[in-house]
C-alpha cells in the first residue's frame, strides 16, 4: 500500500471524529461545521482561480458555477438540519454524508482492484468505469441499510435515494476535476493529508445535498 493510502485512512479517522462531535453537540452547532466547510471551499476555488495564469472563459464559468454549487451546498445542509424535527434532522444529514462518502471510498477501492477503463480520461484519468459501477452498487446497498436506521424512509425509498446519491456524487467529483484541469492544479489544497483540500473531500456533495433537499421537500422522508 502506498503512503498516500495510509494518509487517507488517518485523515478519515479524524474527519469521522469531528463529525461525531458535532452530531453529539446537536443541530444548533452544526452550522459552525457547515460554514467552515463552505467558506474554506470557496477560499480554495478563489485561490486556484487567482493563481491560474491562463484565464479562459471556460475556467471563469466553471469558477462561478463551483461557487454557486458550494453556496447551494451550504444552504442545503442548513436546510436539512433545521427543516426536520431535531430528533431526526441529524440522522438525515449523517445518512447523506455516509451515502456520498462511502460511494467515494468504494469507488476508490473498486477502481484500484478492478479498474481498467477510464470513465472520462480527459477530465479524471484515475476514475474508472469499473470503480464507478462497483462503488455505486456496493455503497447503495450499505447506504440503504444505514438509511433504514437513521431516517424515516422505507426500504425502497432508501435504496432508490442511495443509488441517486451515489450516481450524482460522481458528477460532482468530475465537475471539480474538470475545474482543476482548467486551472492546472492537482489538488484544491493541502488541508486534508491524502485527500487534498476541503473541496476534494466534499465535491461529491455538491449535487447530492440539493437533490436530497428536493426529495425531502417532495416528501421522501
Amino acid at each position: 500500500m502506498s503512503e498516500n493510502f495510509y494518509l487517507r485512512i488517518q485523515s478519515w479517522w479524524w474527519m469521522v471524529m469531528v463529525l461525531t462531535i458535532f452530531v453529539y453537540l446537536g443541530p444548533n452547532f452544526m452550522p459552525l461545521l457547515i460554514g467552515f466547510i463552505g467558506l474554506h471551499s470557496v477560499k480554495e476555488v478563489w485561490k486556484a482561480k487567482m493563481n491560474n495564469s491562463a484565464v479562459t472563459r471556460t475556467s471563469s464559468w466553471l469558477t462561478l458555477g463551483l461557487i454557486a454549487l458550494i453556496t447551494t451546498l451550504i444552504l442545503s445542509l442548513t436546510f436539512l438540519t433545521f427543516y426536520l424535527p431535531n430528533s431526526v434532522s441529524l440522522g438525515y444529514v449523517v445518512y447523506l454524508i455516509f451515502a456520498t462518502q462511502s460511494s467515494d471510498v468504494l469507488q476508490y477501492f473498486c477502481g484500484k482492484k478492478w479498474g481498467k477503463r477510464s470513465l472520462l480520461p480527459q477530465i479524471s484519468p484515475n476514475k474508472t468505469c469499473e470503480g464507478a459501477i462497483g462503488g455505486v452498487l456496493i455503497s447503495s446497498v450499505l447506504s440503504s441499510c444505514v438509511g433504514l436506521y437513521l431516517t424515516e424512509m422505507v426500504w425502497w425509498q432508501s435504496w432508490c435515494v442511495s443509488i441517486v446519491l451515489a450516481t450524482l456524487g460522481i458528477i460532482g467529483d468530475l465537475y471539480v476535476s474538470w475545474f482543476k484541469r482548467r486551472v492546472q492544479i492537482k489538488d484544491m489544497g493541502g488541508l486534508i493529508p491524502g485527500h487534498g483540500g476541503m473541496l476534494d473531500r466534499v465535491d461529491s456533495l455538491l449535487f447530492d445535498a440539493p437533490c436530497f433537499c428536493l426529495l425531502g421537500v417532495l416528501g421522501i422522508r
